[in-house]
């Protein structure tokens, strides 16, 4: 549904593009979503900032798996819930 809703709309805001974070990294959203969450992109450094990032994390998480014990992953993933839950900013969608 989230999906559907963003596609409509040009011009995402930061709430929209860190909604679909994930999925835009993962490379599962849509072309049109991915041009949208781009086009944000390039005139947010904010954001730009968050999708850097949590690709760093990704990928070193991704390139030491077999050395991480999965109770952190499963800790770090919990984590990125609730602070997804719980930050004001993601949470306003008054924000850019």
């Amino acid at each position: 549904m989230i999906m559907r809703l963003l596609r409509r709309n040009k011009g995402y805001s930061c709430h929209q593009v860190l909604e679909v974070m994930q999925a835009y990294i993962d490379g599962e959203v849509d072309e049109q979503v991915a041009l949208n969450v781009v086009e944000h992109l390039e005139m947010c450094k904010q954001c730009a900032h968050e999708v850097e990032l949590f690709r760093r994390i990704q990928a070193s998480v991704r390139e030491r798996a077999d050395e991480i014990d999965p109770r952190i992953i499963d800790r770090l993933t919990a984590y990125a819930r609730e602070l997804s839950s719980t930050d004001p900013y993601l949470n306003d969608s008054s924000n850019n």
